[in-house]
């Protein structure tokens, strides 16, 4: 055949957790086997470039994308680690990677069930059906499993909403600081008005960053959290251990979706105020193009 997914084993969500401390050389270190579910595929022929693995449960709604990026002919081996998308990144991390790839990426992990592993390759298509299971050894009702499983999901959301956030707040700084730079060499009214429109502009949304996310060039995990690292912190604490959400991260679940929306709301208003104060004062020059997102139009004129 030109391609063909073998039988795939019932994978398992194990739950792992680490020793005290160091117990030297009396513990045994041997290689584990991939931690997920095992998808083994044969191909005629190397395709050109890399290959998507398309997961989807019972009812057949996609749940996650694996890539293979350099399969080859014969046997091939992927791994899907089990959970669903994780959230969208801002473009810095998608640039530098680091904390977000480690921890922040992971998506929330997939219910027990049925699921199915198709390849495509060109006009090839092949598929495999495997169970998941939970790990045995942990008592949990089905109620306590999804209640985990959408919590994880509406945080993976917020995660998401941060970045998002953050995206924003920085396209309108760059657009400004191209702008303060180019001003100067303008014709424009009321020149001294316009650059102190501007500053004005760029403290706002400093302030505003500030409550989003750490300062990109401070003192990393030194700095107290923001809104984006105390949602990235509660969706791990949620999504690292087999229980449902306790109280207390419901609570503070709560209360960091009125802070989004607080801070959503805020750039809104710095949108619909001083940036369209400075488009009208802006006069021939390009305007500030605002970026699409979830809650604000697309430009400020």
């Amino acid at each position: 055949k030109a391609l063909h997914v073998f039988p795939i084993r019932r994978a398992t969500w194990w739950q792992q957790w680490n020793r005290d401390a160091s117990q030297g050389q009396r513990v045994f270190r041997g290689e584990n086997p991939p931690a997920g579910a095992t998808i083994n595929y044969f191909l005629a022929q190397a395709p050109e470039g890399p290959i998507k693995i398309r997961i989807s449960d019972a009812e057949g709604d996609p749940v996650a994308e694996v890539t293979d990026r350099e399969p080859s002919a014969g046997v091939n081996r992927a791994v899907w680690n089990l959970r669903h998308e994780g959230p969208t990144p801002s473009r810095r991390q998608q640039d530098g990677g680091g904390f977000f790839r480690r921890f922040a990426s992971l998506g929330a992990p997939a219910l027990p069930g049925t699921y199915t592993a198709t390849v495509t390759v060109e006009d090839h298509e092949s598929s495999s059906t495997f169970e998941l299971r939970w790990d045995p050894r942990v008592a949990l009702s089905a109620q306590q499993r999804r209640a985990q499983h959408d919590t994880a999901q509406q945080l993976v959301a917020a995660v998401s909403q941060a970045n998002e956030l953050v995206d924003r707040v920085a396209d309108l700084t760059d657009q400004l600081e191209t702008l303060q730079g180019d001003v100067a060499d303008a014709e424009v009214e009321d020149l001294e008005q316009v650059t102190e429109q501007i500053g004005t502009t760029l403290q706002e949304l400093e302030d505003l960053e500030d409550q989003l996310q750490r300062p990109p060039n401070g003192m990393g995990y030194r700095d107290y959290p923001r809104l984006r690292e105390q949602v990235q912190s509660l969706m791990r604490g949620v999504m690292g251990t087999q229980a449902e959400p306790t109280e207390g991260q419901l609570q503070v679940m709560a209360e960091l979706d009125v802070d989004a929306r607080r801070l959503s709301t805020q750039l809104q208003t710095i949108i619909d105020t001083t940036i369209r104060q400075l488009n009208d004062m802006l006069g021939s020059l390009p305007a500030i193009v605002v970026p699409t997102g979830s809650e604000t139009e697309s430009s400020a004129s």
